[in-house]
C-alpha cells in the first residue's frame, strides 16, 4: 500500500496536520517518513532540495499517495515572511519567477502562488487545512508552530503589487476562499 505524503507551501499548517492525522492513529510525520507518510513542503519536489541531502532523501511522487494543503493565502503570506534566508534561497532554486532582490513581501505572494500550482499539479486532491477542523479531536493545537509576523489585509498586499495579489485572489477563488477574507 502507498504511503501518504502530503505537500504544499511552507506555513500551510503543516505542523498542525502532522499532530492531528497522529493523534487520529496514523504514524505520519513531519519532514521525515513515518510507516504512513509524510507532510513536508520540501517533498514538492521529488530531490526534497529545500532541505539537507542528509535530512531527507529524495522521494519518488510515484511511490505516494499526494495531497496539496493550502491555508487562507493572507495567512499564510503573513507567516511566510518569517522564512530563514537560507529557505528563500532554496526556494529561488526551485521557482525563477521569485528573486532574492523582490521585496519581501512580493516574494511571499509569489512564492504561494507558484509553489501551490506546483503542489497543485502534482497531487490527487487539494483541500483546505482549515476542513480539517471537523476531524479535530480538541487536543491538537492550531498555533502548534505559531511564529510571531505582522497580520496583513488583501488591502496590503493590492497596495505592494496590484497584478500579483489579483492573481493570489483567483488561486484562493479556486481554492474555495471566496471570501476575500481573513
Amino acid at each position: 500500500m502507498r504511503k501518504l505524503l502530503i505537500i504544499g507551501c511552507g506555513r500551510s499548517g503543516t505542523m498542525y496536520t502532522v499532530k492531528l492525522l497522529q493523534e487520529l492513529g496514523f504514524d505520519i510525520q513531519h519532514e521525515v517518513m513515518g510507516s504512513d507518510g509524510m507532510v513536508s513542503w520540501f517533498a514538492t519536489f521529488e530531490d526534497c532540495c529545500c532541505l539537507p541531502k542528509e535530512h531527507l532523501p529524495p522521494v519518488k511522487h510515484s511511490d505516494f499517495i499526494i495531497l496539496h494543503q493550502v491555508r487562507h493565502p493572507v495567512e499564510t503570506i503573513a507567516s511566510i515572511q518569517t522564512f530563514t534566508e537560507r529557505s528563500w534561497q532554496r526556494v529561488c532554486m526551485r521557482v525563477p519567477e521569485i528573486s532574492l532582490r523582490d521585496p519581501l513581501l512580493v516574494r511571499c505572494m509569489k512564492y504561494w502562488y507558484h509553489w501551490n500550482s506546483i503542489a497543485e499539479e502534482k497531487a490527487v486532491l487539494t483541500y483546505r487545512v482549515e476542513s480539517l477542523d471537523r476531524l479535530d479531536t480538541q487536543r491538537v493545537s492550531k498555533r502548534i508552530n505559531q511564529r510571531e509576523h505582522s497580520e496583513l489585509t488583501w488591502a496590503d498586499l493590492k497596495s505592494v503589487h496590484s497584478a500579483l495579489c489579483e492573481s493570489v485572489r483567483e488561486v484562493a477563488d479556486r481554492y474555495g476562499y471566496s471570501d476575500w477574507s481573513v
